[in-house]
């Protein structure tokens, strides 16, 4: 186990200044549980119907958005590269949504949802209320780099339960 690094008065004033009484000990909290146990803390967002801005999710000309049923991914394997033709298998073998930006037959982006619990670490597992997803992973080939694809408007669509 590694000494305990003790910030200095002024650190610390810094810290209260740019995050305020209570982040600052939350943050320092977290600092010291970890010189005990190693201590992960993982964000999470909910993102209702309501807090989404439409027009982001509107299809650009030339593309089409759609969910891959399980019998149409192998067409589409070759054009991924590195994590993202592992995550394809993942998903394939675990049922999970698979959402893609088309260009005519070209992969312009691809995300990967979890529907069930997920491992994120060797021995951590995300579990979640459904009809919520997980996106674990994604990929835009590098010509697609920068542009602004939607995103799925919501993904229990899929899952019928809207």
């Amino acid at each position: 186990m590694s000494q305990m690094n003790i910030p200095g008065a002024q650190t610390v004033l810094d810290y209260i200044r740019r995050l305020g009484w209570r982040r600052s000990l939350v943050r320092g909290s977290y600092v010291a549980a970890n010189q005990l146990v190693s201590l992960s803390v993982y964000g999470g967002l909910l993102l209702r119907r309501e807090d989404i801005n439409e027009t982001l999710t509107e299809i650009p000309n030339g593309y089409a958005c759609l969910f891959l049923a399980p019998d149409e991914v192998e067409r589409f394997e070759g054009q991924l590269e590195g994590n993202a033709a592992g995550n394809l298998r993942r998903a394939v073998a675990h049922g999970d949504d698979i959402y893609v930006v088309l260009e005519g037959e070209r992969i312009a982006n691809i995300g990967f949802y979890a529907a069930g619990p997920t491992p994120v670490q060797d021995d951590l597992a995300i579990h979640f209320v459904p009809p919520a997803r997980y996106m674990y992973g994604g990929y835009t080939p590098a010509a697609y780099r920068g542009s602004r694809f939607p995103r799925p408007r919501n993904s229990a669509r899929r899952a019928g339960t809207l």
